[in-house]
């Protein structure tokens, strides 16, 4: 559930820019275009690849997974869980198990839909600009950014496509060694999407265990 919520904190929000360091702004131009890019459309549908590695006990997992995003509202799909998002409520689906688990929002835990927004990189990050690294028969932007306070990460790495001005894949180093990276294989804006479609509908699971934890 942690590596979840880890790629669940870059889109929703514009906060005021009130760094205490000297701003990059080759780094700051290039997230404020991706975040205005993003902001102009209404939805999102993205199919992503998540790779969990751990250098220190040299270990990588790999898992496919999508997200579609409306406003503060999304559904993510990865492994055998669906989490259902009305941007109230939060309902955590185990296929496997057909259980579901219900959780009033956290904001400060939805990271993997503010990663891909860019939600709050102004307010809680310090953007350094790293370099332009030719990928794919394109030009990608990698920009750090470095938490202001102490979180359980030390950076998120972003890579943004020079000409898209959309993210490509975004990494969070956390201090345990971990490393969680999600890259987006396909980006589709803009779908229609009805807000009934991020409620957990009970009655489209019979016999589910429901365990309310609000």
């Amino acid at each position: 559930m942690k590596s979840f919520n880890f790629f669940l904190i870059i889109i929703f929000l514009l906060p005021q820019l009130l760094f205490s360091q000297v701003v990059d702004t080759k780094a700051q131009k290039i997230l404020d275009e991706t975040y205005t890019k993003i902001q102009s459309y209404k939805t999102l549908q993205i199919d992503f690849t998540y790779i969990m590695e751990n250098a220190t006990k040299n270990t990588r997992n790999e898992n496919k997974g999508s997200i579609t995003i409306k406003a503060n509202k999304y559904v993510l799909s990865l492994d055998d869980q669906i989490i259902y998002c009305d941007g109230t409520t939060k309902w955590t689906y185990f296929v496997n198990d057909n259980e579901v688990q219900i959780n009033s929002v956290n904001a400060d835990d939805e990271l993997l839909p503010n990663y891909i927004l860019l939600a709050d990189y102004k307010k809680d990050h310090y953007p350094k600009f790293i370099r332009e690294l030719p990928k794919n028969n394109k030009v990608i932007n990698v920009i750090d950014l470095v938490p202001k306070t102490s979180k359980s990460y030390y950076k998120i790495r972003l890579e943004i496509d020079n000409n898209t001005k959309l993210l490509a894949s975004a990494s969070v180093y956390n201090k345990d060694n971990n490393t969680f990276t999600y890259v987006i294989d396909k980006l589709t804006p803009n779908i229609t999407v009805e807000d009934s479609y991020f409620v957990f509908n009970v009655s489209e699971h019979p016999n589910v265990a429901v365990n309310d934890m609000r």
